[in-house]
């Protein structure tokens, strides 16, 4: 049974044709671009296959297309790939912040049954609780809610053409209640969406560690804080995946966010102090330079003097 990878993107570097040619080398799959071009066109070589994130025509499909469907819908993604593409019988979604520390991919992806066995793999998947951020906009839809994390998941075909379905029916009764001015709704985001459908409606569910062998912990697998490309190069191989891992500006920008909601979480700031250690600041030079890493210093001592006095 054929598979292929789709990388999620609306970039394509160096950096992440680097991380597409070892995929596509030692995975023994085709890779494609799943490609959101809503800011600009973008480039892939043609050693790579490319599909471009069209909403129009999902939204011709019936499907519900919020403002921020390009972060908020990753299933979206494979909806595009399954139009363009209806010989493949399961894809591979990865994001670009993404690694593997792996001696060889195929450890990784030939580690799984065929999409015939097994419909949805994912990381995090779980039975959730109203403790979670996106249980609310799914209960809406469901009496009990899974969710999972979507940086890396594999979909069967026929269980993306059910959620294709299972989508624009929850469309319409979205757009009924948005038109009736009922307040406070949320469209469900992939990973509510995705592992509650599936799960409910009598597909078969699995988490990446549940066939023998743990690719990924909280550890290295998580949101927030993000990860060095630079660093993890050259640390040796823990035959784990890791998430979020950038580098650059990138690095940077995630460091602030990172470090915004800690604020936002109350901590005292002594806990965030111990968080954002000279190791972090050495880790933004090297990723940018110096000067940036000092500055990103400096302005995060004013920004916990500020948020000291506030307290």
């Amino acid at each position: 049974m054929s598979e292929v990878i789709l990388i999620r993107t609306h970039y394509f570097d160096e950096t992440l044709e680097g991380f597409c040619s070892r995929l596509q080398n030692e995975s023994g799959r085709e890779v494609v671009a799943l490609v959101d071009e809503s800011k600009g066109q973008v480039s892939v070589p043609n050693t790579f296959g490319k599909v471009v994130l069209d909403f129009e025509s999902l939204k011709e499909r019936g499907i519900y297309i919020p403002r921020d469907a390009a972060w908020r819908c990753g299933d979206y993604c494979y909806y595009a790939a399954r139009l363009a593409r209806p010989d493949v019988a399961a894809f591979w979604l990865v994001e670009g912040d993404v690694r593997f520390k792996l001696d060889h991919l195929s450890e990784f992806f030939n580690a799984f049954p065929n999409a015939d066995e097994v419909d949805f793999i994912t990381t995090g998947y779980h039975k959730s609780s109203n403790k979670w951020w996106w249980y609310n906009a799914m209960h809406a839809f469901s009496e009990q809610v899974y969710g999972c994390m979507y940086p890396l998941t594999r979909l069967s075909s026929r269980a993306i053409d059910h959620l294709m379905v299972r989508r624009a029916e929850h469309s319409i009764v979205f757009q009924e209640r948005l038109s009736n001015g009922e307040m406070g709704l949320s469209w469900p985001n992939d990973e509510s969406f995705t592992s509650t459908t599936l799960s409910c409606d009598g597909f078969v569910c699995r988490d990446v560690n549940g066939f023998g062998r743990s690719f990924h912990s909280k550890k290295t697998f998580r949101v927030g804080r993000p990860v060095s490309l630079r660093e993890l190069e050259t640390q040796p191989n823990d035959g784990q995946i890791h998430h979020p891992v950038v580098s650059g500006v990138s690095f940077l920008r995630k460091m602030k966010n990172s470090f915004g909601s800690y604020l936002k979480k109350n901590m005292p700031a002594e806990e965030i102090r111990a968080i954002f250690n000279t190791r972090l600041f050495l880790l933004v030079a090297l990723e940018t330079d110096p000067e940036t890493a000092l500055k990103f210093h400096d302005d995060c001592e004013a920004a916990l003097a500020q948020y000291n006095s506030d307290v």
